[in-house]
């Protein structure tokens, strides 16, 4: 059995207890199974050959789950807007992107998503 346990990935932290990185999107949730310890590390300092993990594959995973979940939800979002009659503006200030033409409607499509 491995020394340690991959417990999940998440945003309830926004630091590393490792290299002390603060405003990080998601931690990866660690056990020491020998110690009963759990702590929480940037994905990059998770996946450091040098911290002895080998947690790699269960990393990878959970982030590609995630970011599939991720984009589930904005197309849910998307369509739920655009039945609603929300329209995408052009970006006056990034020339070839669009924008919510209702921001508002927008963020309770992403919040009922």
């Amino acid at each position: 059995m491995s020394r340690f346990k991959f417990l999940g990935i998440n945003d309830d932290k926004s630091h590393c207890e490792c290299c002390g990185k603060q405003g990080l999107k998601r931690v990866v949730w660690i056990e020491d199974c020998e110690t009963n310890e759990i702590r929480h590390f940037g994905t990059t300092c998770a996946m450091a050959p040098a911290k002895g993990f080998t947690l790699d594959l269960e990393i990878k995973a959970e982030i590609r789950r995630l970011d599939q979940v991720q984009k589930s939800r904005v197309a849910r979002a998307y369509q739920t807007y655009r039945q609603k009659g929300g329209r995408c503006v052009a970006n006056p200030d990034k020339p070839g992107y669009f924008m919510y033409a209702d921001p508002q409607l927008w963020n309770d499509c992403l919040a009922a998503a």
